[in-house]
């Protein structure tokens, strides 16, 4: 298999904070969209526990778009790298506040699906759009 060209180690810079701000943004702005609407529609905190998965395979769909495309190669493998800081967050949080396993299992499994999934669509995904 052969390796993953970065060109340099600023690129490689680039790349991690590309990730973090994008993963950031997305935990952050969904979570506060589905709160509010949770607020105001009075919904049932079972049903909200559950949409922590529906934040996660966005954000770990979009980090890893954002990042592939700019890699350009290997989108499954850098998919799934790009869920490391992800994956660390659902760990401690599940430390901090231990809750079923299974449930812990299921998000780090979302993660890796939706991390290589978006990896394969920022690969593939062009740059440039024709417009007639």
């Amino acid at each position: 298999m052969p390796k993953i060209k970065i060109s340099s180690k600023s690129f490689f810079v680039k790349l991690i904070i590309t990730d973090l701000t994008v993963q950031l943004v997305c935990v952050l702005g969904f979570s506060a969209a589905i709160s509010i609407c949770a607020y105001f529609a009075d919904i049932k905190m079972e049903l909200v526990y559950n949409t922590a998965y529906l934040i996660l395979a966005a954000a770990a769909f979009l980090s890893a778009l954002f990042v592939a495309a700019r890699v350009k190669s290997h989108g499954l493998l850098v998919g799934i790298f790009c869920q490391i800081p992800l994956m660390l967050y659902v760990c401690i949080s599940y430390f901090a506040q231990p809750q079923n396993a299974v449930h812990l299992l299921i998000k780090l499994a979302v993660l890796i699906v939706f991390g290589a999934v978006g990896g394969a669509v920022g690969i593939n995904k062009k740059k440039k759009y024709k417009v007639k």
